[in-house]
């Protein structure tokens, strides 16, 4: 299967995840498509997510969606397909402090069919 098939798929499935996810107050945010934000924040810790997944340094993080939460700066939950040919999904947690600097909290390994959740 092709990069931009897996990449239109992905995109897919997540939009049609964020039209049934609710808005809650304190929570996070509804699903989100790919956007140069959490672009950003993924490209920042990059080597830290291949490091913890134990994939190879020159593989592709492909950004499938994410979800933010509000708190004293922001936490990015991020669904992440590990390029090919690895092909799989990992969620990571991303936090962005209020003077702009990124850290990743934690990585878990996820279906690609997983929805974006607290963990």
């Amino acid at each position: 299967m092709s990069r931009a098939l897996l990449y239109l798929i992905s995109t897919l499935l997540i939009a049609g995840l964020a039209a049934a996810a609710p808005e809650v107050n304190g929570g996070l945010s509804k699903t989100k498509l790919v956007d140069p934000e959490v672009e950003e924040a993924v490209n920042a810790v990059s080597s830290q997510i291949k490091a913890k997944a134990k994939v190879p340094s020159g593989t592709t993080l492909l950004t499938a969606g994410y979800a933010t939460q509000t708190v004293a700066g922001i936490n990015y939950f991020v669904k992440i397909m590990l390029g090919p040919p690895i092909g799989r999904f990992i969620h990571a947690k991303i936090f962005m402090d209020l003077k702009g600097k990124y850290s990743l909290v934690s990585i878990r390994e996820s279906g690609g069919g997983d929805p974006i959740t607290f963990f």
